[in-house]
């Protein structure tokens, strides 16, 4: 640095480029943050009252304009720097200026040094740097040793300067004065200027931007209007004003917001006198993101000071001391020269950093008059916040305050220095702009699944994070939902889920951090992402569940897979036919899904919940008959195949329809109604003997004694009766002869653990009665025949003319039993039983529908009473159980008791009761699907009680010669087995079987004679 030796005399030009450098600081603002618009009770609020904290989507918009920008989460209530245009509802706040004056310079250096110049426009920027002005001229001076801020670079000579030299003083000595002490006053209470008001004259046509000033050059905001491209319909717009030339460079920005639609015009209070250049930007924005060919205004040269000020002489720069939780004190020397300024503006700057931007910036929060004191104490600012300050000091001209230029800002330390105005207390987080957040993942045609990361270092507002809050928008719609989430801990990265969208749509994520504090600044968007489109499988509706049928359903609400929510809902639901049911959805918190009607899985309306109170669902009911019916709420999680999350778990409300049929309302009269049962899997099951247990339609005649049914003694259908067994897609087709023993893929049935059962059920029609759907109760009666066969048809009875009652959802099913009784003991015993009725189920839980219901019959947990000699019931494990007792007590007579109650043995989860399924009009009754059978079964289905009648007389064996296939197995060193099958049946004769007993006596053996998927055990007992 050069001094004039004569007088004292600075370089005047090169004490402006420190200050300016200083100053420019100030108006370097991070492209992290913008202001929010005062509103007018704010700007009647003294500075120093209670923060408010706004949440980060509290405006109207659709697109959460104001809390994008938000300075400092906009939870103080002195925040501001962007404001409507003129009117109550403008800005409360000035800006900063982006004028200096010189400092003198000493041999000794300024107690706050400011940054020396940068490098030249274009050459790279230090890590920390502030914003280069344009071209310079002057040479760049060094930064000081101990600053990590890069040097700012003055144009000399140029009236377009972002920190222009002041001239001097009209009247004041060609050196710079000594600036006279401090007023001795006290600190007053700064009170928040008022709005600018004047109105902008121009219009900007289809897309163009102008930033005009006041036309009296007195007030200093900048008024920012424009108007889209004649083709574009935005659904808002991001509003940013940056000092120089360009908006390449995010560091010399002053302020940002978003706004929506509707709002064509945005002031920026207090922006500075000082000859500066600004220019704005628009940029449309689709709801979900920012749209290519943001609109650029004209750049435009700022006036130095108001017209009709009495002096240029400016305030010292303002120290900043002793910060407190919300503020510090800021003192100055005052405006020399006569006349003596009127008061002063102090402008408070908050200085924000951006790991992507080149420099910390500052952003306009305040501009507060002081009245004629060099020292005022600043509250109600955010915690946990840098802030910066300059002073303008002003003269009252006719009762308006005319403003000089600014003075320079105060210093600007390095962010590892340690700062004298960074406030003690915290704030709501701050978000880094620059950073945004990573783009959700779509899971789906109408889901997707998001995951940030954590809020760490300085953005947490010095308050451990404690959760998160997810804005969803999405393209042409903007704000979707709101997810808050929260945290197990301050380094947890966020997560959210968000279902109910729609296929084909582009999705977007802005993110807030929450802390003790409150919800903090919202990010910009993040990357978009576009769920699947319609194509097959992935529209609404597209995927059912995993219910074919509302006896599946049922089974699932039974296994506790699926909850019955109708009476935690307050239901049923009741509504009349074809109107609109309004039914409670039994999810809490946010989550998307489905809703699907049970009968016969039909789709109903796409479900969406956001946390609030108990929801509600408005499905129409107009394609359903009378009766009861389930509306299941199935969440996108669950129909993709995954868990449901926690409150999303799948779950039935019943929905009472009621309608006018047969003259009375909710009655139906039947004629021609279906019942379809398989009864039990052991009748399904392959034999040790005889091929296989089966169903027979109509009565088979009286054989004379147990003997293997052929094809003659078998009816696939008869009368109201028919047989039906599934193929491999699970559809029942009519069984016959051939099939009766093979599994649905086609392979014989057998009684080990190697193939899956049968599935014959009888389907018997015509069945006549009343169903009262209002109720639930109904009545209904079938005629028809069935004919039960175990091992091929050694023993075998009839169940005829089903009848079933319900009433209040418990109900009976009763039946006419007959056939003929054997004894194992007693070989030759064939004896007929008589006819009668007893109780083939009991049930309860049923759901009468409009079309018809499914349900499974007791069993599990039913204790039977059994006579002395009969194997006793086992009353363990967890298929323990019996059909009702006088169906037992029939069966004590035909010797198959032990097939329909549980004895302990590795068969027992074959006894138990499978769903029979009711259908009102057989016509139009669409028949379940079958489940969808494993590989195996779930035991080896070997009675431990009585076996199947095994002594039976070798005379009723249809058969051909057996073939030896050596299988042995032992479980004890006394006893073997042996097992002789055939491919096909043969008859053995009274000389094979004396001989294979012979066999038996000398070699100690159990032989197994076998015909097709079966065989006849005879036993010896050896010690």
């Amino acid at each position: 640095m050069r001094r004039r030796s004569s007088g004292g005399i600075r370089a005047v030009a090169v004490a402006a480029a420190l200050t300016t450098a200083c100053l420019t600081a100030a108006l370097a603002p991070t492209a992290a943050f913008a202001a929010t618009p005062y509103t007018a009770s704010q700007a009647a609020a003294p500075l120093d009252a209670t923060p408010k904290a706004l949440s980060s989507n509290a405006t109207s918009s659709p697109i959460s304009t104001a809390t994008a920008a938000a300075l400092g989460s906009a939870d103080a209530g002195t925040d501001a720097g962007i404001s409507p245009a003129a009117g109550p509802d403008g800005h409360d706040s000035e800006a900063p200026s982006l004028d200096a004056s010189p400092t003198p310079v000493d041999d000794a250096p300024a107690p706050a040094p400011a940054p020396a110049p940068a490098p030249a426009a274009g050459s790279p920027s230090a890590p920390d740097a502030e914003p280069a002005a344009e071209t310079p001229d002057a040479a760049p001076k060094p930064a000081p040793a101990d600053s990590t801020e890069a040097p700012s670079v003055i144009e000399s000579g140029s009236t377009d300067l972002l920190d222009p030299p002041a001239s001097v003083a009209p009247g004041a000595a060609a050196s710079a004065p000594t600036p006279p002490a401090a007023p001795a006053a006290a600190p007053v209470a700064p009170t928040p200027f008022p709005a600018s008001t004047w109105a902008a004259a121009a219009t900007p046509g289809p897309g163009q931007v102008l930033v005009q000033t006041d036309p009296a050059g007195v007030d200093y905001a900048v008024d920012i209007s424009w108007a889209p491209p004649a083709s574009a319909a935005p659904l808002g717009y991001r509003v940013e004003l940056f000092a120089g030339r360009s908006v390449t460079n995010s560091n010399a920005l002053i302020a940002r917001a978003d706004v929506d639609a509707t709002t064509t015009r945005y002031r920026v209070e207090g922006v500075g006198f000082g000859s500066t250049t600004v220019v704005a930007r628009v940029t449309l924005l689709d709801g979900a993101s920012a749209l290519p060919g943001a609109l650029l205004s004209e750049p435009s040269v700022l006036p130095a000071s108001s017209t009709g000020a009495l002096s240029d002489s400016r305030a010292g720069t303002p120290t900043l001391t002793s910060p407190t939780a919300d503020g510090f004190t800021v003192t100055w020397d005052a405006a020399t020269g006569d006349p003596a300024p009127a008061g002063y503006a102090l402008r408070i700057l908050e200085r924000r950093h951006d790991q992507a931007a080149t420099s910390a910036n500052s952003f306009i929060t305040a501009t507060l008059d002081v009245g004629a004191t060099t020292s005022a104490v600043v509250t109600g600012l955010q915690g946990s916040s840098r802030y910066l300050a300059g002073v303008v000091a002003y003269d009252l001209v006719d009762g308006v305050k005319r403003f000089r230029p600014s003075s320079p800002t105060s210093s600007v330390p390095a962010w590892s220095t340690e700062y004298a105005a960074q406030t003690l207390g915290s704030r709501a987080p701050a978000t880094e702009w620059s950073s945004t957040p990573p783009a959700p993942t779509a899971d789906s045609a109408s889901s997707l699944t998001w995951q940030g990361t954590p809020t760490t270092g300085r953005y947490t507002g010095g308050s451990p994070i404690t959760g998160y809050r997810v804005d969803l928008l999405g393209a042409g719609i903007g704000l979707v939902s709101s997810a808050d989430v929260a945290v197990a801990e301050p380094a947890a990265p966020p997560t959210a889920r968000f279902g109910g969208l729609t296929p084909g749509t582009a999705y977007s994520v802005r993110v807030a951090a929450v802390n003790a504090v409150g919800v903090g600044d919202l990010s910009d968007f993040s990357p978009v992402v576009t769920t699947t489109g319609t194509t097959p499988g992935t529209a609404p509706g597209s995927k059912p569940p995993g219910y074919a049928d509302r006896a599946a359903l049922e089974a699932a609400i039974r296994a506790g897979s699926v909850a019955d929510a109708t009476a935690t809902t307050g239901g049923p639901v009741t509504v009349e036919q074809g109107q609109d049911a309004t039914v409670p959805i039994p999810w809490t918190g946010t989550h998307s899904g489905e809703a699907w009607w049970y009968g016969d899985a039909t789709f109903a309306a796409t479900v969406s919940t956001d946390g609030t109170t108990r929801p509600h669902l408005t499905v129409s009911t107009k394609d359903l008959r009378p009766g009861a019916h389930y509306l299941l709420f199935v969440s996108d999680d669950a129909l993709d195949g995954a868990a449901a999350a926690p409150g999303a778990e799948t779950s039935v409300v019943t929905v009472n329809v009621v309608g006018a049929e047969a003259g009375t309302p909710g009655i139906l009269t039947l004629d021609d109604a279906v019942l379809r049962w398989g009864l039990n899997d052991e009748t399904n099951n392959g034999a040790y003997f005889g091929g296989c247990n089966y169903l027979s339609a109509g009565r088979t005649p009286d054989p004379g004694g147990s003997v293997v049914f052929g094809p003659s003694q078998y009816s696939a259908t008869a009368g109201t009766v028919s047989i039906e067994k599934p193929d491999a897609s699970g559809r029942y087709v009519p069984a016959s002869w051939d099939t009766k023993c093979l599994d649905r893929t086609g392979a014989p049935l057998s009684s080990g653990t190697g193939t899956p059962y049968g599935g014959n059920q009888f389907v018997m029609t015509g069945g006549t009665g009343q169903v009262d759907t209002a109720t639930g109760a109904a009545t209904i009666q079938w005629t028809g025949d069935v004919t039960v066969v175990y091992y091929g048809g050694l023993s075998f009875w009839y169940l005829s003319d089903p009848q079933l009652t319900v009433e209040n959802g418990t109900g009976i099913l009763t039946a006419t039993v007959g056939g003929f009784g054997t004894d194992m003991d007693d070989l030759a015993r064939w004896v007929p039983l008589a006819d009668r009725t007893v109780t083939l189920a009991t049930f309860s839980g049923a759901q009468v529908g409009a079309d018809g219901f499914t349900v499974t019959p007791d069993y599990r947990g039913v204790p039977v009473s059994l006579p002395s000699g009969q194997t006793a019931q086992s009353r363990s494990g967890a298929d323990w159980g019996a059909f009702p007792q006088s169906f037992i007590d029939f069966h004590l007579e035909s010797g198959q008791a032990a097939y329909w109650y549980s004895s302990g043995g590795q068969a027992d989860a074959a006894k138990t009761a499978q769903p029979f399924t009711v259908g009102y009009d057989a016509a139009t009754f669409t028949p379940p699907t079958a489940p969808q059978q494993s590989a195996e079964k779930a035991s080896a289905r070997v009675p431990a009680g009585k076996l199947p009648p095994p002594r039976w007389p070798a005379s009723a064996v249809l058969g051909a010669t057996p073939t030896a296939v050596p299988t042995v197995s032992t479980d004890a060193p006394s006893s073997s087995v042996v097992i002789i099958e055939s491919p096909v049946s043969a008859a053995l004769t009274d000389e094979v079987v004396v001989l294979l007993v012979a066999l038996i006596a000398l070699l100690g053996l159990v032989v197994v004679i076998t015909g097709v998927g079966g065989g006849l055990v005879v036993r010896r007992q050896f010690n």
